[in-house]
């Protein structure tokens, strides 16, 4: 049997749960809108935001009111078994479709992984749907309006179970479950650093919390378990179905405030051990320049001529030039901000394409977005992280391969921003890809 339960402890408790909660989701999103990095898992999470700050007045006024001690004479529909059941299932299940959809902003279109994550959040909005109408379609008593719904009356399955506390229990061990092995299996197809591999690991493993919090919820709730008063009972249930909402608020948001924090101490490390130098050399240290590109001889050609286009009205600029003449000197490139790709159709010229258009929204793990810059990065960049932005960096570039047979070598100066900046001016250059002169 459990000891008398003390209403004003488990109300502080609740309370800091929620005030940690709601400050971490602002935070996120002041820090995604300041760095212009808001996606679609940032605007998901201010679902969850504004119903947490409803449901935490609706806990402090069901406390105040002892309103939580009934459900069959309960005249107030704030506080109400049906809308506090109806707003946990919006924090809670909103909460782990952003957690799925923070996972799925790291990969770029098209990769199984994004594609994998997706699903998971597809899947957490049908776990909501089911579990919300197969309580009020199953709980629903005939003459009451639907906010007076007594949980006790709903229909019951094996042991006296209700049906609908069972289906939602096992939803959520499934999705916490899913949402725990996710990144395990999806970060398995990339390559990262082992340190940030790690750090990613453990925000995302935040999801374990959200998933014992189901347990002691499903526990308290459809178990029998001897509780010592109804009082302590009832007290009991409120206080872990508020637990569950606000974990899995604050797990949404590990990540984010996960590398932000890693950030910070990168940052104050590389400080405090720096050698002293004078102002001038200190600052060459903290901001080293990118290693120059090599001058890049351009593909043999019996044709001297010289194609150019320009778009003066766009920051796209793709020049099909051959090899009689270059921009000064014969057979290499001045400009050290340019990559030169040889075009997949075969044909004897090559494509110049600006760093301000393509190169600069480049990233090499697509991880800015998920709350890691790449900044942390020892510079210059090691030949492992340079094969692997040229890996992308050929990716992105439409039409543009390597064919070592033909001599061609191919280096890449990579600037990093996020992700969303980086489709949106890619997506600006296919668009634009037909007004280039072939």
């Amino acid at each position: 049997m459990l000891p008398q339960q003390s209403t004003l402890a488990w109300s502080i408790i609740i309370s800091v749960l929620h005030v940690v909660a709601i400050v971490s989701t602002t935070f996120r999103l002041c820090h995604r809108l300041y760095k212009r990095q808001m996606w679609y898992d940032d605007y998901v999470v201010i679902v969850p935001l504004a119903f947490d700050c409803v449901y935490f007045v609706m806990f402090w006024k069901a406390l105040t009111s002892k309103d939580y001690l009934r459900y069959r004479n309960n005249v107030h529909f704030f506080t109400s078994f049906m809308f506090g059941f109806v707003v946990n299932a919006i924090v809670l299940w909103f909460s782990r479709i952003s957690l799925a959809l923070s996972l799925a902003r790291i990969f770029p279109r098209g990769h199984i992984a994004r594609r994998f994550s997706l699903c998971i959040a597809v899947l957490c909005f049908v776990f909501f749907g089911t579990t919300v109408g197969l309580t009020i379609g199953l709980c629903q008593s005939s003459g009451r309006p639907w906010y007076r719904i007594d949980p006790h009356n709903c229909k019951k399955g094996p042991k006296g179970i209700p049906i609908n506390g069972l289906v939602g229990v096992l939803a959520d061990i499934l999705a916490d479950t899913v949402l725990f092995l996710a990144p395990l299996f999806v970060l398995r197809r990339v390559k990262l650093p082992a340190r940030e591999r790690r750090m990613i690991l453990a925000a995302f493993s935040g999801s374990v919390l959200t998933l014992l919090a189901a347990v002691v919820f499903g526990v308290f709730w459809y178990c029998r378990v001897k509780f010592g008063s109804p009082a302590g009972k009832v007290v009991l249930r409120l206080v872990v179905a508020h637990i569950e909402t606000t974990v899995a608020m604050i797990v949404c948001n590990l990540l984010l405030i996960t590398m932000f924090l890693y950030r910070i101490f990168r940052r104050i490390h590389s400080v405090d051990s720096a050698p002293k130098h004078t102002p001038l050399a200190a600052h060459a240290v903290a901001n080293p320049a990118p290693p120059p590109v090599p001058l890049l001889p351009l593909p043999s050609d019996s044709s001297n001529n010289t194609n150019t286009s320009h778009d003066s009205g766009d920051a796209t600029s793709v020049s099909r030039t051959g090899t009689g003449t270059g921009t000064g000197t014969e057979g290499a490139i001045e400009d050290p901000k340019r990559i030169v790709c040889v075009p997949s159709e075969g044909d004897s010229g090559s494509m110049l394409i600006s760093r301000s258009s393509v190169l600069t929204p480049i990233v090499l793990t697509q991880l800015d977005t998920a709350g890691m810059e790449w900044d942390m990065l020892d510079a210059p960049m090691t030949e492992p992280e340079r094969s692997s932005a040229l890996t992308l960096a050929l990716e992105l570039v439409p039409g543009c391969t390597t064919e070592e047979e033909r001599g061609v070598d191919v280096d890449v100066d990579v600037d990093v921003v996020g992700k969303t900046k980086m489709q949106e001016e890619y997506e600006s250059v296919g668009d634009s890809k037909g007004e280039v002169e072939r």
